[in-house]
Formats: structure tokens, sequence, C-alpha cells
């Protein structure tokens, strides 16, 4: 059986591409989401901004990740 790195290396950079758009796709459809239900919702906008501008640098630090993995492959 082999390892997570020689099944990595059977991957296409195509693939991996095709993988970070699908995983960006749903986290901006779940950042619509998010920012619709605090705007309704919330009772405190200044919270409401907090929690969603954390929301978007923990998505961005992510997404920088992501990104340099499939660069750097």
């Amino acid at each position: 059986m082999g390892t997570l790195a020689d099944l990595l290396e059977d991957f296409a950079p195509g693939v991996l591409w095709v993988v970070f758009f699908v995983v960006m796709l749903f986290t901006v459809a779940v950042a619509v989401a998010l920012s619709y239900h605090w705007r309704e919702y919330a009772v405190d906008s200044h919270k409401n901004d907090l929690m969603f501008r954390g929301y978007l640098i923990v998505a961005g630090i992510f997404a920088f990740i992501m990104l340099m993995a499939i660069l750097f492959y």
C-alpha cells in the first residue's frame, strides 16, 4: 500500500487546480450565506463585522496555503 506522497505524485496539476477552484467556490458560497445570516439575525452589528472579517482572514490564510502548495507541486 502506497503512502499519501505516492498517491499525490500520480495527480496531474490540473486536478489540483480544479479542486482549488471548487473549494474556493464553496468558500464563497459559505461566506455569502454567513454574511446574510449575520446581517439579518445579528444583535450587535460590530460583532457581525468582526466575525465576518475573522472568517475572511482565516479563509484567506487557508486559500493562500493551498495556492502555495499547488504552485510548489
